[in-house]
């Protein structure tokens, strides 16, 4: 595999978790502020479950027979970023939860797609696949410390912008406090992973052409899209 096909693939893979870790990670601290039960938080990080049942299946036979697999991601994508927004304004369970359902159908999809893109173009999937999935920890330990760290993060490049715009009598953006400041008890969660979102799907519109197999024979359970890689449902993501 040539440097730059590697980085381009685990690019995808790196941004694609990193869209999870945003929020999964520090969700019920969220949620706690909210006041939501133990109940309902459990509920919430149940939804993945949900969005893994039907999803990664249909969306592989779309992928293997009328959509190219990095544009359907790139779809995806943009429709969770849209849900992400949603759902950082709720504050009921009631409307937060099917929300979040919802979302995680479109995310959960993502990866047989994932799986499809890499397996098509890794010259020897046996070798490189495992080495460009590897990028999946780095994306989702990279989401956690921007979270717990945003002040560290933002409040530096935050006061440097104000510092030149005040030259130019610009309006200054909001400081951020270096110390405190996180998005572990915020919607900022939701923010951040809607912003992220959006680059994937943007840069899933670049990636290697992945074409429709074509017709290959009815599908049924017991005989899985192509697109889905070898296991569609294992969803082997941190």
């Amino acid at each position: 595999m040539t440097p730059t096909l590697y980085i381009r693939l685990a690019a995808m893979v790196f941004l694609h978790c990193f869209v999870w870790s945003c929020w999964y990670n520090p969700l019920s601290v969220y949620l706690l502020k909210l006041n939501f039960t133990g109940g309902q938080i459990g509920l919430a990080y149940g939804t993945t479950a949900i969005g893994a049942l039907i999803p990664p299946f249909l969306i592989g036979v779309i992928a293997d027979r009328y959509v190219p697999a990095q544009r359907l991601l790139g779809v995806l994508h943009l429709l969770g970023a849209g849900l992400l927004w949603w759902i950082s304004q709720q504050t009921s369970f009631s409307i937060f939860y099917p929300s979040l359902i919802v979302y995680t159908l479109t995310y959960m999809a993502g990866h047989g797609l994932i799986n499809t893109i890499t397996l098509t173009h890794a010259p020897n999937p046996a070798k490189w696949f495992p080495i460009v999935m590897a990028a999946a920890s780095a994306g989702w330990i990279a989401a956690a410390n921007v979270i717990n760290y945003w002040g560290k993060i933002a409040g530096p490049i935050a006061n440097g912008i104000n510092s030149i715009t005040s030259v130019f009598n610009y309006v200054a953006i909001k400081e951020v406090p270096q110390a405190t400041a996180t998005l572990a008890d915020n919607n900022g969660m939701f923010t951040l992973a809607c912003g992220v979102a959006v680059a994937i799907a943007l840069y899933s519109f670049t990636l290697p052409n992945t074409p429709p197999k074509g017709d290959a024979g009815p599908v049924s359970a017991s005989r899985p899209p192509l697109s889905s890689g070898p296991n569609p449902l294992s969803n082997r993501f941190p």
